[in-house]
């Protein structure tokens, strides 16, 4: 799937769920809109179940729930709810449908390199529904280009405004 139609359908459901001008991203009207429930990996079950540590998020469609691990940043977690919401909506091939997908930490930051098709289709689309185009390049100009400030408007993280400002060629 290619850029335009993956930006496309993040705004599709930005505009379905009712927040297409609010920010940041407020997710629990897109879990209801999508039917799914997002659920968090709490430092209680971190403790009893190590191996739950080493994951940062999941996506089950059968029972309809989409998690991530409490031990990320915040800005982290809603990027891997937006991602898992973009596996959900892009990747609805056979193989996909009946998955349990798991996503494990890694130990570097290769958000758009070194990643299968899907992975990178599904990075872009959480970048461009948690940071619109047109509403970024607004506060990119209203935010004198300040990746922090443009972070905390979104509530993304520096390295996603910097990806995000390269895409879209500010």
């Amino acid at each position: 799937m290619d850029k335009i139609e993956i930006e496309q359908k993040a705004n599709e459901l930005r505009e379905a769920s009712g927040i297409e001008d609010i920010f940041p991203t407020p997710f629990d009207a897109i879990f209801r809109h999508i039917g799914y429930l997002y659920g968090i990996i709490e430092k209680k079950h971190l403790k009893k179940n190590p191996g739950y540590s080493n994951i940062s998020c999941w996506l089950d469609r059968s029972k309809k729930i989409i998690g991530v691990n409490f031990s990320e940043a915040r800005q982290k977690r809603y990027f891997q709810m937006a991602h898992q919401i973009g596996h959900l909506l892009l990747h609805t091939d056979a193989e996909s449908e009946s998955e349990v997908k798991i996503d494990y930490r890694e130990s570097k930051n290769s958000v758009f390199t070194d990643k299968p098709p899907k992975e990178r289709e599904a990075n872009y689309f959480a970048a461009c529904l948690l940071m619109p185009a047109s509403e970024f390049k607004k506060q990119h100009l209203i935010l004198r280009k300040n990746p922090f400030l443009i972070g905390d408007y979104f509530d993304v993280s520096f390295a996603s405004v910097e990806i995000r400002t390269y895409y879209l060629k500010l």
